[in-house]
């Protein structure tokens, strides 16, 4: 696709995957895109039942990121963030942080 890194577009939601692991959009004909779980929201609720919250069919407004994946069925994917804004505050004793551990 020729999206920009950074850009925002609105992309229509046609699936929630399996075990909220994020959400499958079209951002234009032809053009299919994913937001992972942890670029969906960083609301635990929103995290633990995107069905509820994302509705296929719906709209959603987000950033296009860097595709890391340079092979495989992922490569022509494009990578979407739906947090457009992420306030970068320290965190503080009691925040709830939603973070994913690679080992």
């Amino acid at each position: 696709s020729n999206l920009k890194i950074g850009s925002t577009v609105s992309a229509i939601i046609t699936a929630v995957s399996k075990q909220n692991k994020g959400i499958w959009v079209q951002v234009s004909p032809g053009c299919t895109g994913f937001i992972s779980g942890l670029d969906v929201s960083s609301d635990e609720d929103v995290l633990n039942n995107m069905n509820k919250h994302f509705k296929i069919g719906g709209r959603i407004k987000c950033s296009v990121l860097p595709n890391k994946s340079k092979e495989g069925p992922f490569k022509q994917v494009v990578r979407l963030s739906a947090l457009v804004e992420v306030k970068k505050s320290k965190p503080v004793r009691g925040d709830i942080i939603v973070a994913r551990i690679n080992r």
